[in-house]
C-alpha cells in the first residue's frame, strides 16, 4: 500500500486465522479462559484468541490506510469464505457451519466501508455472494467487460446504496463429501425467505425426504422444514434448482456400485 498509494491498487489479504491447525498465543488464551462466558458451546477460549489476532491484523491494515491519507477514497471488504468449524464452537443460532448448506455453513460476516459512498451503520438484507465482487469492483473501476459473455455476479452496489438488488435467486451446489464436517452431497436454492435443500444420496436411492425447505426470516435455525406445509413453493424451488443444474452443466455424484 505504500509503494502504490500514489495510484490506484487492489489489495487482498487472506488471513489464516481463523482456520485450522488452531495457533493461539498463550496470553489470549490465558484472557479469554477467564471469560465468565467461555464454557459455553458457541464460545472457545482458543476460537475467540484468534478472533483477536486476525481483528488486531484488520486494525493494523485500517491504520495505515489512515497514515497514507487515503481513507476517503479507499474501498475497503471484510468478508469471510464460509461459516465456522462447529467441532469447535456452534455457531449460534445458526445451524451447523463449515461445509454444510445449513446457514451456519453459508451465512457469512460482509462489511463493506467506503467513506462519502456508504452512510455508516447502513444494513442490508440484500442476498449477496462472493461471484458479486469482480462485477462490483469493475463498477468501482469504470471497467466494461468486452470478454463476450456473462459474468455470474452481479453489481453491489445498489445495496450499498440501500436499493434493491435485481436478483430473484441464489444457487450453492456441492456434490462432494466432506470429511471434516460430516457434509453429504447436497445442493440448495435460495428465494426470497424461503431456502430449500436437496440431498443427493437420497435422492440417488429414490428415497423420500430428499428435500427441505425452511422459511429464514421465522426459523433461522432452520429446524423445522416446510414441505409438506409448503408444497406448492417446494415444488417450484425444486424445479426451478433443477433448471439451473441443466444450465450450468451441474456435475453429480453417482453410486459406487463395488461399495458393500
Amino acid at each position: 500500500m505504500k509503494r502504490k498509494s500514489k495510484r490506484s491498487f487492489f489489495l487482498m489479504i487472506s488471513h489464516n486465522a481463523i482456520h485450522d491447525p488452531l495457533v493461539f498465543k498463550i496470553k489470549l488464551i490465558k484472557k479469554y479462559g477467564q471469560k465468565d462466558q467461555n464454557s459455553k458451546p458457541e464460545n472457545h477460549p482458543i476460537i475467540a484468541s484468534m478472533v483477536q489476532e486476525l481483528d488486531d491484523s484488520v486494525g493494523n491494515i485500517l491504520n495505515t490506510i489512515q497514515e497514507l491519507g487515503i481513507s476517503d477514497n479507499t474501498l475497503i471488504i471484510f468478508y469471510s469464505d464460509n461459516g465456522g468449524k462447529d467441532a469447535y464452537a456452534f455457531q449460534k443460532p445458526f445451524r451447523k457451519g463449515k461445509g454444510w448448506l445449513y446457514e451456519g455453513g453459508i451465512r457469512v460476516p460482509l462489511i463493506v466501508c467506503w467513506p462519502g459512498k456508504i452512510k455508516p451503520e447502513t444494513t442490508s438484507d440484500a442476498m449477496i455472494s462472493s461471484v458479486d465482487f469482480m462485477q462490483t469492483f469493475m463498477e468501482v473501476a469504470g471497467v466494461v467487460s468486452d470478454q463476450g459473455y456473462e459474468l455470474d455476479g452481479i453489481s453491489m452496489i445498489p445495496a450499498f446504496k440501500q436499493e434493491g438488488l435485481k436478483r430473484g435467486k441464489l444457487f450453492w451446489h456441492y456434490p462432494h463429501y466432506h470429511k471434516g464436517s460430516g457434509m453429504v452431497p447436497a445442493s440448495a436454492m435460495r428465494w426470497k425467505n424461503y431456502k430449500l435443500i436437496e440431498w443427493h444420496e437420497q435422492m440417488l436411492k429414490n428415497q423420500k425426504g430428499q428435500i427441505e425447505l425452511y422459511d429464514l426470516m421465522k426459523d433461522i435455525g432452520e429446524q423445522v422444514s416446510l414441505v409438506d406445509e409448503k408444497s406448492e413453493i417446494a415444488k417450484a424451488m425444486r424445479e426451478e434448482l433443477h433448471k439451473w443444474y441443466k444450465e450450468v452443466g451441474a456435475q453429480f455424484p453417482s453410486i459406487n456400485e463395488n461399495k458393500k
